[in-house]
């Protein structure tokens, strides 16, 4: 409310701090969230005493279709590749996901796992070649099994292009065996994976979430089992889930491809991908981006 705009005619004002309040208070403009137990939710009066008639008609939804909802959203279908341009910002984010067959109960989850850990760890391949050279500060690789996604992610990165280059160039030589797994490493990366899963359940409060949250996945297995299946990882296990797993997020065209970067940089960002990749990317303005998620 511009008051200058106005004048001195206060009744104005006050009309219109009260179209405002009116506005902000009235039920029908709210939108209301409940979360609470399952047994509670479908049966309760609670409910319909606290809220307008109008409003209690519930859109009941599972723990797993609330936390798929938001990739729903997303209009973007396998495959396509976008670019978001933005002012005043320096470096560039980079995420390539494909979907996988995973659930928290595959055999596959464990090997995904420690495999993901070999390659992105602090003085792994991925530090040396990728950090130690100045390209990105920081990446990762990650599987979710919640929305069946795999996730490569590059952050803050000074050259984007360059670095997305060298990491798909290591996976490469991975898959044809010009470099190796080394067994040491391999060791290491099983051990700071069970640690990582002990310190999510280091306290009986722990605990007892990490077992609520498994019983809403509809994961059958606990921690001990999950610390024994990543234990028993193999050597001929990582190079498996390297070959069906890392190999097509990185080179099958159903990998989709999202970088966000300074805004004059798109173009040049936009023809290194398509000349070095093989990816044409498409140009989304910042409003429909952040919209759409």
């Amino acid at each position: 409310i511009n008051a200058e705009y106005m004048g001195t005619n206060y009744s104005q004002i006050i009309e219109a701090l009260n179209q405002v309040r009116d506005h902000l208070t009235n039920p029908r403009n709210m939108r209301w969230q409940l979360v609470s137990s399952r047994k509670f939710i479908p049966n309760s009066n609670l409910w319909t005493e606290l809220v307008p008639e109008h409003l209690r008609e519930l859109d009941y939804q599972t723990p797993q279709q609330y936390l798929l909802a938001s990739q729903q959203r997303i209009p973007f279908s396998n495959g396509q590749s976008v670019i978001v341009g933005i002012e005043g910002y320096d470096s560039a984010e980079l995420i390539q996901s494909i979907p996988v067959d995973i659930s928290w109960d595959h055999p596959d989850y464990p090997t995904l796992l420690v495999l993901s850990h070999y390659i992105s760890s602090n003085e792994g391949m991925f530090w040396k070649e990728l950090r130690g050279r100045g390209l990105t500060y920081s990446f990762g690789l990650t599987v979710n099994p919640e929305t069946g996604l795999y996730f490569f992610e590059l952050n803050r990165a000074s050259n984007v292009g360059d670095a997305y280059l060298v990491a798909r160039k290591l996976i490469e030589e991975m898959y044809q065996e010009i470099r190796t797994f080394n067994l040491q490493t391999l060791d290491a990366s099983r051990s700071s994976v069970i640690a990582s899963l002990v310190m999510l359940e280091s306290t009986l409060d722990k605990a007892t979430k990490r077992s609520f949250v498994r019983s809403i996945r509809g994961s059958k297995d606990d921690v001990h089992k999950i610390i024994e299946d990543i234990n028993s990882v193999t050597e001929s296990d990582v190079q498996r889930a390297l070959r069906n797993y890392l190999v097509p997020l990185f080179f099958s065209n159903k990998s989709q491809l999202s970088i966000v970067t300074n805004a004059y940089k798109v173009p040049s960002v936009m023809d290194f991908f398509n000349s070095n990749v093989k990816r044409e990317l498409f140009r989304v303005q910042p409003k429909q981006w952040f919209l759409s998620i």
